[in-house]
């Protein structure tokens, strides 16, 4: 029984792993290629709501971070740009519409990085505050009170 088996086996792992390696090159091949197309953002339909600019805490100072609000496809995005690097690591941007002190209630909008970043805002919320946070040291190096609802 078992020298059956031995040879059951021995003939078909060799078949397994052609069938197997043909199975592979055949999906290398046929695979198809994804449509890349690339995508232009036209400024045309941006509208600009406001350009504001607010002080940021580094670890030499206080440098300058600039907001632009502009609107498109009826949606409200902030552009941050921070003029200096912050010496605090792991920069999230949050959006807050309550007056609490903590950010359990807070809208994430994204975590900030090198160069200008576009965050959109929650539907419907025009009036807020935008608030920087270092995750790592469980502090804010700035913020800036926002109300855009009269300028839609």
């Amino acid at each position: 029984m078992i020298r059956q088996l031995r040879g059951v086996h021995r003939l078909w792992w060799p078949i397994a792993g052609l069938a197997m390696a043909a199975l592979i090159i055949a999906g290398v091949f046929l695979k198809q290629s994804p449509q890349i197309t690339p995508v232009i953002r036209s400024t045309a339909a941006e509208k600009n709501l406001a350009e504001l600019q607010f002080e940021a805490q580094t670890a030499q100072g206080v440098t300058t971070a600039s907001v632009r609000a502009f609107s498109r496809d009826n949606h409200i995005f902030l552009e941050l740009t921070v003029a200096a690097p912050l010496k605090k690591p792991d920069i999230l941007v949050y959006w807050q519409t309550d007056g609490s002190p903590d950010l359990q209630n807070a809208w994430l909008l994204g975590g900030l990085g090198g160069g200008p970043r576009s965050f959109p805002l929650p539907h419907g919320q025009v009036k807020g505050k935008l608030v920087l946070f270092s995750l790592a040291h469980g502090e804010s190096p700035g913020n800036i009170d926002l109300n855009l609802g009269g300028l839609l």
